[in-house]
């Protein structure tokens, strides 16, 4: 009997081991774009099966008089992924950076039914033209705080 005990606890420990192992070690996704008219970095994940969050900067990097401001994409597995949206105000003259978070700014993406994960981009503010958005950020699937 003590050895089928200790024959289960040791595969279980090994079944342990390797499930630690291969969690991947970000709990969120990552952004960064630089490109000439703008830096854009920060996080963005997924709470739960509602709730999206993120926590970006943005610093107009160009002193063409163009603001930048970020827009976002719900993803829908089984749907059309919906359309870009503006979803932060404008940073406007060189150099000036803010931070948009879902705390400070208010915003959580709970509004599109059945979104599975969610996007971001920059985006530079062009009157009578459209407005040009640099590459967008990996969906966000993973909770902030829980690995995978």
């Amino acid at each position: 009997m003590k050895h089928i005990f200790r024959g289960f606890a040791a595969a279980a420990a090994l079944v342990l081991a390797s499930l630690t192992l291969a969690t991947p070690a970000q709990a969120y996704e990552t952004y960064s774009m630089d490109n000439s008219w703008a830096k854009s970095s920060g996080k963005v994940w997924k709470d739960d099966n509602r709730h999206f969050g993120y926590n970006l900067y943005l610093t107009d990097d160009a002193r063409d008089g163009h603001c930048v401001y970020y827009q976002a994409q719900a993803v829908r597995n089984n749907a059309p992924d919906t359309v870009w949206t503006r979803f932060t105000q404008n940073v406007c003259g060189y150099g000036n950076r803010d931070r948009f978070s879902n705390a400070s700014y208010g915003l959580i993406y709970s509004w599109q039914p059945g979104a599975d994960g969610f996007r971001v981009r920059a985006c530079k503010a062009v009157d009578d033209a459209p407005d040009p958005c640099a590459t967008a950020s990996y969906v966000a699937t993973r909770g902030q705080w829980t690995k995978g």
